[in-house]
């Protein structure tokens, strides 16, 4: 083997061991990796919005998109308790069709009654079941 080779093989061997090789989640201390659903009355939310707000600092908080399935993933989220707010507000002004008004109380950290304690790692089936109608 060459010189040039080797150096070619060495190069590569320093990049991928610094990318690693986590299925493309990048870990960030003090985040996590949560996935779940969001259902109104037993059904999925076919869009909005969840954020999550971490308790130790506010300024710690990630919103995540609710697929059409209900669906949400992100890996970003602060590890620790966090209180959770739900939204489908926007959805008015851009996707009307996935558009389904739910109660007021979910929309605030303070009314919502939805906390979490994420644990380092992966947080699976983190599920909000939401009751009620509209007002």
């Amino acid at each position: 083997m060459t010189y040039f080779a080797k150096l070619c093989a060495w190069f590569a061997l320093c990049i991928f061991s610094c990318l690693g090789c986590n299925g493309g989640q990048q870990v960030i201390e003090g985040r996590t990796i949560v996935s779940g659903k969001v259902t109104l009355n037993g059904q999925p939310l076919r869009g909005g919005s969840v954020t999550f707000i971490s308790k130790e600092n506010d300024i710690l908080s990630k919103t995540v998109s609710i697929n059409s399935d209900g669906t949400y993933r992100t890996d970003r989220a602060a590890t620790g308790k966090s209180s959770v707010t739900v939204d489908t507000e926007s959805l008015k002004f851009g996707n009307m069709a996935a558009y389904v008004p739910i109660p007021a109380k979910y929309t605030s950290a303070a009314t919502s009654g939805l906390e979490v304690d994420l644990k380092p790692g992966t947080n699976e089936n983190v599920d909000f079941a939401l009751e009620g109608q509209a007002k």
